[in-house]
This record gives structure tokens, C-alpha cells and sequence, in this order.
């Protein structure tokens, strides 16, 4: 069964092969960056390239592919690119301002919102 078969045979309420998988590629199921280089590191993937995190606030990393495919993993996530008229300038620490014009301090794996 392939991996849209299985996912819409589940959708469906039927039994698929086996579970679907989806892992680390949304705002439901992502991995912090941390535990992402950890994990990168234990599989002994080359880790060189800089992370793409798609979210300052939780700080989840985008999943490189060989991961996903590593652990048979049936989704895909298609993400949209930020606005290019919003020049988002992140702090060294990670802090930053939304696009709301509400600072987010980094406050260890996470951001938080802040009184400025």
C-alpha cells in the first residue's frame, strides 16, 4: 500500500496496512530544533546545513526528508513562504517582534510574549 493509499483508506474509517505516520512536520507534531540536531546527530545525518525553523514562537524544526523517509513516515507537509514585504529581524538570543508588533522573548527552547 502506498503512503496516500494508506492515508486515505484511514481517512475513510477503514483498516490501511498499517498506522499512517506523520512526524515533526507541522505545528501539531513538530520537534523542537534541540531535539532535532539530537536526533540528527544520533542517525549520523550530516548536520552542516543550517535548521529551517518555521515557527519563532515553539522553535520547530523543518524534517529533512532523509529523516522522514527513514522512519517510513506517510505525510508531507507543504508550507507557505512568509510574506516578503516583512522584513523579520530576529535577536541573537532568538528574541523577536511579530508581525502584530508583539515581542517574543526566548525563554529557553520557546518564545514567550513579553511587556516591552
Amino acid at each position: 500500500m502506498t503512503s496516500r493509499e494508506r492515508l486515505r483508506t484511514a481517512l475513510r474509517r477503514e483498516e490501511p496496512d498499517r498506522i499512517p505516520i506523520g512526524f515533526g512536520q507541522d505545528f501539531h507534531n513538530g520537534i523542537n530544533e534541540v531535539v532535532y540536531q539530537n536526533l540528527l546527530s544520533y542517525l549520523q545525518i550530516d548536520t552542516s546545513a543550517p535548521l529551517r525553523i518555521y515557527d519563532l514562537m515553539q522553535c520547530p524544526a523543518a524534517v529533512d526528508e532523509r529523516v522522514l523517509e527513514r522512519f517510513h513516515v506517510d505525510t508531507r507537509y507543504i508550507m507557505a513562504n512568509p510574506n516578503e514585504n516583512w522584513p523579520q529581524k530576529v535577536e541573537s538570543d532568538g528574541s523577536y517582534e511579530d508581525e502584530w508588533g508583539v515581542y517574543r522573548k526566548r525563554c529557553g527552547y520557546y518564545c514567550d510574549s513579553v511587556w516591552v
